[in-house]
């Protein structure tokens, strides 16, 4: 159901940009690992995140896409124009990292890395770091956000779309909220509404509760 939401010059332009803020910051290179940042630099959009997934972009625009061998055909179709670089289950994925690390020539680079978020398991982050000890870390979490927070034109008239699927789907939430309705039948219609106004699987589901589990939140 997932195709992709924007075109490869939309998602050029973003890579140019944080490319051109690890220039000015003197890194080498920045390894993402928050699944919505790399979906927003390479279109990836599956729900194989809670396997590790790492994208080490080079300041001069070029990248490598670390990720679970299973996701192989998803990448190809998705984000055909990098390397691959892959692991098994049974690896570690900071062997992975430090393969790309290796091929991107950044071994003894300076590169940023996003600590602060919950994709980058810290038993990973400490492999990685043993793996490659000539290279420079520094915390650089910010550097995509900073570019995300100014919207394009693409982006705008995305966020327009998505707004009325989800006004469709609350509508169509209190209409089947009626008498004797119960929660499941309200989230199926919730559900059926969504995609069939051409949404997806969203990031969190509707939250739909009653009585005594209204104050139960994000139930």
């Amino acid at each position: 159901m997932t195709q992709g939401t924007f075109t490869p010059s939309e998602y050029a332009a973003r890579v140019a940009e944080v490319g051109r803020g690890l220039r000015e910051r003197g890194l080498d290179a920045l390894l993402v690992t928050s699944p919505e940042n790399v979906f927003y630099l390479t279109g990836l959009n599956h729900q194989g995140h809670f396997a590790f997934t790492a994208l080490l972009l080079k300041a001069e625009g070029d990248f490598l896409l670390v990720a679970r061998a299973m996701e192989r055909h998803t990448l190809a179709a998705q984000v055909p124009g990098c390397e691959h670089v892959l692991f098994g289950d049974r690896e570690d994925p900071a062997e992975a990292v430090a393969r790309a690390v290796d091929a991107g020539g950044l071994e003894r680079g300076r590169i940023g890395v996003e600590k602060d978020r919950m994709s980058f398991p810290i038993r990973v982050w400490e492999d990685v770091v043993a793996l490659i000890p000539q290279a420079k870390w520094e915390d650089e979490a910010g550097i995509v956000d900073g570019v995300r927070i100014v919207k394009s034109a693409a982006e705008i008239d995305c966020i327009r779309q998505a707004a009325a699927v989800s006004d469709r789907a609350m509508q169509s939430g209190i209409r089947a909220a009626g008498v004797g309705a119960n929660e499941r039948e309200v989230a199926a219609e919730v559900y059926r509404s969504m995609v069939a106004s051409g949404g997806e699987y969203p990031g969190l589901a509707p939250l739909i509760r009653t009585g005594d589990r209204l104050l139960q939140e994000h139930i």
